[in-house]
């Protein structure tokens, strides 16, 4: 089967809505008998046809595209989900935890990946342009050595060591790709995206003090960055700020757009938010649409509103940094 392409040049004069989706790994035998956790395998085709309907302009997948990242049956699931959705469309693809899962090596997510995708080049953090939208995605996982212990390491080894070091050249290369952007009179929004989420109240969803420490304030000081989506929580959730708030340069919105089969907590709400949420309804399997309408953002989240049929959850309005440098 052709890869799909991930290339800059894939995306030029591509016109449409951008679409993010999450979470895409199948329940594993483990979760669903022993743990007891939803099984979303026969409605995941149905989520996927609705987003191949909007014939997206490209598609960004925001990590965990599979349970195992290094299992060739995992990747042959993954092959059949995206089997209609045409070579023509640009994805995107993000490593999430589940690409780093604790039996696969780095190399054999590699390998799967590069089967798949043209054009990464192996890099784990990038940047692309969507018309008058900037891209920049991000692995999140590179925080790992300084927020636990990791296994068999002691503090200060050379993994560790070798982690913070790419965290670091992340951090300098997310702030370069700000700032590029702000300075380009063609782009007028950016769009970040990293498979761990800066606000969430799933069990799964805590805050990393890495992301708000290292690259949030960047986030918020950039007046073109407009929505932060991520994954990980599995089901949907979305914060926002409006401009001025927190010093925020402009309407800011971090969503979880994690529902494309992940299984889903039973329950939100579990511990104390730094951001109070800014939507309260359900939570089914999801996606979302982002286009750019004259000089605001839309976005449109699809998803299973009854567990089988497709229709919207909801329309945001991001609006551009006013007159008053808010």
């Amino acid at each position: 089967m052709p890869a799909f392409d991930a290339r800059q040049e894939a995306l030029e004069g591509r016109v449409g809505a951008l679409a993010i989706l999450g979470d895409t790994q199948r329940t594993s035998f483990f979760e669903r008998y022993v743990l007891g956790r939803e099984d979303n395998t026969d409605r995941q085709p149905a989520l996927v046809a609705d987003l191949v309907a909007q014939d997206p302009a490209a598609l960004v997948l925001v990590g965990d595209l599979v349970f195992d990242g290094g299992s060739n049956a995992d990747w042959e699931w993954f092959d059949g989900l995206f089997s209609k959705l045409p070579r023509s469309t640009p994805v995107l693809p993000m490593w999430g935890n589940h690409e780093y899962w604790w039996l696969t090596s780095e190399r054999r997510t590699e390998a799967q990946l590069s089967a798949r995708f043209q054009g990464l080049a192996r890099r784990r953090y990038y940047s692309r342009r969507l018309g008058h939208i900037g891209l920049v995605l991000l692995d999140s996982n590179l925080f790992i050595s300084s927020r636990h212990q990791l296994k068999g390491e002691r503090h200060g080894s050379v993994l560790q060591r070798l982690f913070e070091q790419r965290w670091a050249q992340q951090r300098r290369f997310f702030e370069a790709e700000l700032e590029r952007f702000e300075a380009d009179p063609a782009i007028h929004h950016v769009l970040v995206f990293s498979h761990h989420p800066v606000y969430s109240l799933g069990p799964w969803g805590h805050p990393e003090r890495r992301l708000h420490a290292d690259l949030v304030p960047s986030f918020l000081s950039h007046s073109k960055a407009r929505a932060w989506f991520s994954g990980h929580a599995h089901g949907y959730e979305r914060f926002g700020l409006r401009g001025g708030e927190r010093g925020a340069r402009g309407d800011k919105a971090f969503i979880v757009t994690a529902g494309g089969g992940g299984p889903r907590p039973e329950q939100l709400e579990l511990r104390d938010s730094p951001l109070p949420p800014a939507y309260r309804g359900p939570r089914p399997m999801n996606y979302v649409l982002a286009r750019e309408r004259g000089t605001e953002l839309e976005l449109v989240v699809r998803g299973l509103v009854d567990g089988s049929r497709p229709g919207d959850v909801e329309r945001i309005t991001l609006s551009k940094l006013d007159s008053a440098g808010q």
